[in-house]
């Protein structure tokens, strides 16, 4: 959260219409942050990956929409 409010700071007001968190772009789960798996359980290395793997996934299809398909 902390790089986000920073950002946010350094941005004009058309600058911060854009910035988003990564997990926005997810579709499978609410969390707004990705979790350090480091301290936690082991499965914690696994929940991140799937984290990752669904807001790419949603990162790329906004992309795609945005800048079409080439």
């Amino acid at each position: 959260k902390s790089n986000l409010d920073n950002l946010m700071r350094m941005a004009d007001p058309e600058q911060r219409k854009r910035i988003r968190l990564f997990m926005d772009y997810a579709r499978n789960f609410d969390d707004k942050e990705v979790p350090d798996p480091y301290y936690g359980l082991g499965h914690g290395f696994d929940l991140v990956l799937d984290m990752v793997e669904d807001a790419s996934l949603g990162l790329i299809d906004e992309i795609k929409q945005q800048y079409g398909r080439h």
